[in-house]
């Protein structure tokens, strides 16, 4: 990523031990691979590219605090994508418009859980 893209994030984005499936919530097939992720937005990986404006409404599963498997639903911006160096993938930049309370509240406690780690 440049360093002008860096300077326009507002929050730092954490590093995901392990990518977590992104789901379509219309079509149900999985759009890529979430690898890092702030309360305001996330860095998708994909194998397609996915055009920048497009809006998305998304889940993902992850576990809570209590290990228990969880469904986070948030409506989605693209922002930017490119091709990854290695050719087969896309990174696609994501801002984060609609998500609920509990929701975000399961994103601080990934982003912790992530941060101490």
């Amino acid at each position: 990523m440049d360093d002008s893209a860096q300077h326009k994030r507002r929050e730092q984005r954490v590093d995901l031990a392990r990518p977590l499936s992104v789901y379509n919530n219309q079509t149900q097939e999985v759009i890529g691979q979430l690898n890092n992720l702030s309360l305001n937005g996330f860095l998708l990986t994909s194998p397609t590219p996915i055009p920048e404006g497009m809006i998305i409404q998304c889940r993902v599963e992850i576990e809570n605090s209590k290990h228990q498997e969880c469904s986070l639903s948030l409506g989605a911006e693209s922002l930017w994508q490119r091709e990854s160096p290695c050719g087969h993938q896309y990174w696609c930049g994501f801002q984060i418009l609609d998500i609920s309370p509990q929701d975000t509240q399961l994103i601080q406690e990934l982003i912790s859980e992530q941060g101490d780690q």
